[in-house]
C-alpha cells in the first residue's frame, strides 16, 4: 500500500493562482454543474403565466443561446382573442372580432428559435372587407406584441444563465459542495 499526497484547491484558490487555463477548466466544469438539465424551467413557468394573461394560451417556449447570431427565444400558442382584445384600450374597438376570428402563433422555422421564427396567424370566419381589414390590423399589433415578449423572454433567460454561471455563484456552488481541483483546474473530488 502507498499513500500519495496531492494538493487540491478550492475554486476561489484556483482563481488566485492566476493560471488562465486552470481557471477556465474549473470554471467550465462548475458552469456545467450550475446549469443542470432544464435550468430554464423557472423562467418558462413565469413567462407561460404572463403569456396566458395577454391571450397567448397553451404557450410553448423555445430558445437557443447565448453565443450565436441565430439565438433568441420564441413561442407558439393558441390566441384567446377575447383576452388579447382586452389587454389594451386600443383594441376595444376591435371587440367585434372576438366572434369573427380565431388565431395561433405558429413556428415558421425549426432551425433557429429567435423572435423571427414564429408568426401570428389569424383566421377570420367571415371574409367581408371590413372584417379582414380589422383582422389584419389586429394581427399586426399582436405580432408586434409577440416580438416584444420574445425579446423579454430571451433577456430573462440570458439573465438567469449569466447569474448561474457568474463567478459569484460558481464560488458559492463550489464552497457548498466542497468541490476541489488540482493545479490544472481538473475536478478532484466532490463530497
Amino acid at each position: 500500500m502507498r499513500v500519495i499526497t496531492k494538493t487540491v484547491y478550492t475554486y476561489a484558490e484556483i482563481l488566485k493562482l492566476g493560471n488562465t487555463r486552470a481557471i477556465e477548466r474549473a470554471r467550465t466544469w462548475l458552469a456545467d454543474a450550475a446549469t443542470p438539465y432544464e435550468w430554464w424551467e423557472a423562467v418558462y413557468d413565469y413567462w407561460n403565466a404572463e403569456l396566458e394573461k395577454v391571450g397567448f394560451v397553451e404557450p410553448e417556449i423555445n430558445f437557443s443561446g447565448f453565443w450565436s447570431q441565430g439565438d433568441g427565444a420564441s413561442f407558439t400558442a393558441v390566441i384567446d382573442i377575447e383576452k388579447a382584445v382586452a389587454i389594451d384600450s386600443k383594441y376595444a374597438r376591435l371587440g367585434r372580432l372576438i366572434d369573427w376570428v380565431s388565431g395561433v402563433v405558429e413556428r415558421t422555422s425549426h432551425q433557429y428559435c429567435h423572435e423571427n421564427t414564429c408568426r401570428v396567424v389569424l383566421n377570420p370566419i367571415y371574409d367581408a372587407p371590413h372584417t379582414l381589414a380589422m383582422a389584419y390590423e389586429f394581427r399586426d399589433d399582436l405580432e408586434d406584441l409577440r416580438k416584444q415578449l420574445c425579446r423579454k423572454i430571451y433577456a430573462d433567460l440570458q439573465k438567469e444563465y449569466e447569474w448561474l454561471t457568474s463567478d459569484e455563484n460558481l464560488k458559492e456552488l463550489s464552497e457548498i459542495n466542497d468541490f476541489t481541483f488540482d493545479e490544472n483546474g481538473r475536478i478532484e473530488c466532490s463530497t
